[in-house]
Formats: C-alpha cells, sequence, structure tokens
C-alpha cells in the first residue's frame, strides 16, 4: 500500500500534459515550400501547364492554380524542373494556399 501512496503523489507533483497535441498532417511534408496551417495539397494528372497556371484533374475535379513566381517544380528525385515541362497525364503533387483562389507554392512530381 505505501507504494500507491507514492505513485499518487509523484503523478500529483508531475508538470500537466500538454492541453493540445498537434495533429498529424493529412499529406506528405513538401520539400521546400514552408509549412503553415495555411498550406493545402492536392494530388493528380496535369491537364494543362504554362505560363503561370497549372490545371490538374483531382478526385475532386479539374483545378486552376495560379503558380507564384517562386514556386518550385520538383521531379521524381526532387531535382528542379520547370513547369513547361509538365506533360498531361503526368502525376503530381500540388501544395498550395488559398488567395483569391488556389495559389500553387510547390509542385512535386510523383
Amino acid at each position: 500500500m505505501p507504494h500507491v501512496l507514492a505513485l499518487a503523489l509523484a503523478l500529483a507533483a508531475a508538470p500537466p500534459l500538454p492541453s493540445r497535441v498537434p495533429a498529424p498532417s493529412p499529406f506528405p511534408p513538401p520539400r521546400s515550400a514552408e509549412r503553415s496551417d495555411r498550406l493545402r495539397c492536392d494530388t493528380g494528372t496535369v491537364i494543362a501547364a504554362g505560363g503561370a497556371t497549372l490545371r490538374v484533374r483531382t478526385p475532386a475535379g479539374a483545378v486552376a492554380y495560379r503558380v507564384a513566381p517562386d514556386a518550385p517544380v520538383l521531379d521524381r528525385e526532387g531535382r528542379p524542373a520547370s513547369l513547361p515541362s509538365l506533360r498531361p497525364g503526368e502525376r503530381v503533387r500540388v501544395y498550395y494556399v488559398l488567395d483569391g483562389g488556389p495559389v500553387a507554392v510547390e509542385i512535386d512530381l510523383e
């Protein structure tokens, strides 16, 4: 019985547990884009790419992303690629933020 009392005293003296444990991210982390609460992620196949726009067929339907000027495009090995090099049908993962519509901040080929 003395060890039960010792345990109760130890638990009472222990620091409180954090009130909020961060939830795990619902998607893999980006390779270079800054992580934030605003960051979102879609996967799908390229419909068209060019200028400052990327159109992707996602599970939710076709989405047109405005591509940020400094958004990296990375191939499967993480090497730099370019937006115009993306071809229709290629699988991509698009990290984006909402700012008057979806704005791609990183595009990774899968």
